[in-house]
């Protein structure tokens, strides 16, 4: 094959490679898949003042329709502050396979935009509003076979977050280990908040919304400190088993959103 290459011209090389580059940039750009996804990430965003930077996570559950409708479900926390919504919005291919999202939220219209793996579904998308630095992760998720026992097992995470004192936001890492039991977990946590350590066990029960894979997760540690989250299971096809769970803390000093997966 090389040697039959040194024979071409450069007129019939370019026109070879040419080909090559166009089929991989088709064969990189497939249709974009329907279906429901979970999505969750973290960043900064402009706050009340003008050049005041505040962090924000957020959590959201989002389905694509055939039509290039989207429409979902959003927890967002804002500094102390948490707002939440359903939402609407449209979908469009743009150039490079990346997907640009508009959603028309109660506070404002936003844009994101979304690259896609080779099946068509969105795997990491990126906020670039003026002042704005928010990415965000995807999952595929299945929808109405969500139950709190589907979380039987072993969970286990890693996770970042931020926690607030003085005014000021300090940066906390946590690992944990759960064991959960028909919607009751038992688990311990190794963190360091702001450089100091400390290690607990807690418990805590997940008690979802009806017809729903949104859940509400209430946790007491060892120490006495209590902790809230919101929690959104992402189930598989067959039903029996999740995943594991995406959570969003919304104790105002505390802003960590975490993925915990199911061993």
């Amino acid at each position: 094959m090389r040697a039959a290459l040194l024979m071409l011209g450069p007129l019939a090389l370019n026109i070879v490679f040419g080909a090559i580059q166009v089929e991989a940039a088709e064969e990189a750009c497939p249709e974009l898949s329907n279906g429901h996804y979970a999505v969750w990430g973290k960043g900064w965003i402009e706050g009340k003042s003008s050049g005041d930077s505040v962090p924000t996570a957020r959590l959201m559950e989002e389905r694509w329709l055939s039509s290039g409708l989207v429409e979902g479900v959003l927890i967002e926390r804002v500094g102390r502050e948490e707002r939440r919504s359903p939402y609407q919005g449209r979908r469009r291919a743009s150039s490079g396979c990346v997907v640009t999202v508009e959603r028309h939220m109660p506070w404002g219209q936003e844009e994101a935009e979304v690259v896609v793996d080779r099946d068509g579904r969105p795997v990491y998308s990126l906020l670039r509003h003026q002042s704005d630095v928010l990415s965000l992760r995807w999952m595929s998720m299945e929808t109405g076979l969500c139950k709190s026992s589907s979380l039987n097992g072993v969970v286990l995470s890693q996770q970042m977050g931020l926690s607030q004192q003085r005014g000021e936001w300090y940066p906390n890492v946590v690992i944990q280990r759960e064991q959960w039991n028909n919607g009751a977990v038992d688990g311990v946590a190794l963190s360091s908040y702001h450089g100091k350590s400390e290690e607990a066990s807690y418990r805590g029960r997940l008690t979802m919304a009806p017809n729903s894979c949104w859940g509400s997760l209430r946790e007491v540690d060892s120490k006495g400190n209590r902790y809230h989250y919101d929690a959104l299971i992402v189930a598989d096809r067959s039903g029996a088993d999740a995943r594991g769970y995406i959570y969003l803390q919304s104790d105002p000093d505390d802003l960590t959103v975490g993925w915990l997966v199911r061993e």
